[in-house]
């Protein structure tokens, strides 16, 4: 007798809204590690809906034929201090080694765990005993212990897409032992490269570093040459102008130049971390999948 296939649920900060019927999935970070086996194995995918919104008002729930969509909203000061705050301006720049432009107000803080607790009472009662839970990238750290605070008490995996800094850069970011303690809440935790796997082990203590593993994710290959063209942006020609003018007033880089040696000192996961061959972006702070083309994280748009 074999027993009953458990369902997947995947919590994530973001959840990309199902295209329409017969629309392509669109090609990006996130979508390319969770969509393909979630679809393979059917589930629920929960996380934010991308919106300030009354956190009172009940989940969002598409259905489709081999997956649940779930979506929250919510408040607009814990957007601002959890994903524009501590997410953006301090979490993302000091894991990608780029601690000189973190910024950090203590609430900030403070609301990221507020907001994963938010997410906890929200997906609680979406569970079933038997569900395995998968949390994926560093907006989610805390969710797992949240769950178990509140009675959760099944498997719980997560998955750092984003790099993994040396213990002296993680010892700059506010609160790391909270954070680091986190983690201990999963029972097996996924890294992009064994550089990330080895320095996470370095951070957790004593009888926890075992349950840490690679598992590097990339993108469809198949999936990525049969999707259609993105659609080009043209800069109006005051804009660019104006760009090419200041760029040789200055005698500054361009920007991708900059972004390109900064993650290369960084060690970001999108950048040519060995032989030259470019992986799947990180889900970095921007709501859009391809995220690490600046040294500095911007606000969702």
């Amino acid at each position: 007798m074999t027993s009953a296939r458990r369902r997947v649920i995947i919590a994530s900060n973001r959840v990309p809204p199902p295209p329409a019927e017969g629309a392509p999935w669109p090609v990006g970070g996130l979508v390319s590690a969770l969509l393909p086996p979630l679809a393979a194995v059917g589930g629920l995918w929960f996380g934010w809906s991308g919106r300030a919104g009354d956190p009172d008002t009940p989940p969002q729930r598409t259905v489709t034929s081999d997956i649940d969509y779930v979506t929250i909203d919510l408040p607009e000061q814990e957007v601002a201090d959890f994903y524009e705050g501590f997410c953006n301006r301090t979490l993302w720049p000091h894991l990608h080694g780029l601690a000189e432009q973190a910024t950090s107000l203590h609430r900030e803080y403070s609301t990221y765990r507020t907001a994963n607790r938010r997410f906890a009472l929200a997906l609680v009662p979406l569970l079933g005993a038997d569900d395995l839970i998968w949390v994926h990238d560093y907006q989610l750290i805390p969710l797992g212990q949240e769950l178990q605070r509140l009675g959760w008490r099944g498997p719980l995996g997560y998955f750092h897409h984003v790099p993994v800094p040396p213990r002296e850069h993680w010892e700059a970011i506010p609160n790391h032992e909270a954070l680091a303690e986190a983690f201990t809440a999963y029972e097996l935790i996924g890294t992009q490269t064994p550089r990330d796997r080895d320095q996470l082990r370095t951070l957790l203590a004593a009888g926890h570093a075992e349950h840490i593993s690679t598992h590097p994710v990339g993108i469809d290959p198949q999936r990525f040459r049969s999707s259609p063209p993105p659609t080009a942006l043209t800069p109006s020609p005051a804009r660019a102008t104006s760009a090419r003018s200041s760029s040789a007033s200055t005698g500054s880089t361009t920007p991708r130049a900059s972004a390109s040696a900064s993650r290369r000192s960084s060690g970001c996961c999108c950048a040519t971390r060995a032989g030259g061959a470019r992986r799947a972006s990180c889900s970095g702070p921007r709501p859009r999948a391809a995220t690490c083309r600046s040294t500095r994280p911007s606000a969702p748009r």
